[in-house]
């Protein structure tokens, strides 16, 4: 599981963060096409493998007609919503627009690709600092989806770990909150305090 984990969380997050950080030798300048729906698909996807172990062996040997209709993105978003309460369907929301903006030929993504509104398309990178800030922000959207299912299949072992994980989920909450318009905890946060406190009075 943590090696399938990795495989799959590790590329959308290579990905993302080569976008992110290979541009320097272009002023920092970032395409906005460069930004692929298939990233969030990983990171829902491993997020919703967590919901049941068996999920993993179904997903790995199920075929391709019917992983179509089993594990479709929009089978995965709405089970995911439903799991953590979501009802204003960002997911789903987020994922048409990078779709629209970065993954089909639209005549919206066209525009992309023009560095100012009067201005006819660039074939490369080129820097317009809003549009250069809007990327990094969609970016690290996307990285956060993804790391944080990756997280999931690595349990904390020690009271460092739950520490680390606590203040993880608290930020990240808060983020979730503002982002998707709910929060994702599902109470990991209690029952890494709990841990946390089983861990110390063994140590003692």
């Amino acid at each position: 599981r943590k090696a399938q984990a990795l495989q799959t969380g590790g590329s959308a997050l290579r990905e993302n963060q080569t976008q992110l950080f290979s541009h320097r030798v272009n002023r920092c300048s970032i395409q906005p096409h460069q930004i692929r729906p298939h990233s969030l698909e990983s990171g829902w996807l491993l997020d919703y493998l967590q919901t049941d172990p068996k999920l993993i062996q179904q997903w790995k040997t199920i075929s391709e007609g019917k992983r179509q209709a089993v594990f479709s993105p929009i089978k995965i978003r709405d089970a995911l919503d439903k799991r953590d309460g979501f009802t204003t369907k960002k997911r789903a929301e987020h994922y048409k627009r990078l779709c629209v903006l970065c993954g089909h030929p639209t005549f919206a993504g066209f525009t992309m690709l023009r560095p100012l509104p009067d201005k006819d398309a660039h074939m490369g990178p080129f820097l317009v600092e809003n549009l250069l800030e809007a990327c990094i922000q969609e970016l690290v959207k996307v990285s956060i989806t993804a790391w944080s299912s990756v997280m999931g299949f690595f349990p904390p072992k020690t009271v460092t770990d739950c520490q680390a994980l606590i203040n993880y989920h608290e930020a990240c909450n808060e983020w979730t909150k503002r982002v998707f318009g709910g929060s994702s905890d599902i109470g990991a946060t209690d029952s890494l305090r709990k841990l946390m406190a089983e861990l110390l009075n063994a140590s003692t």
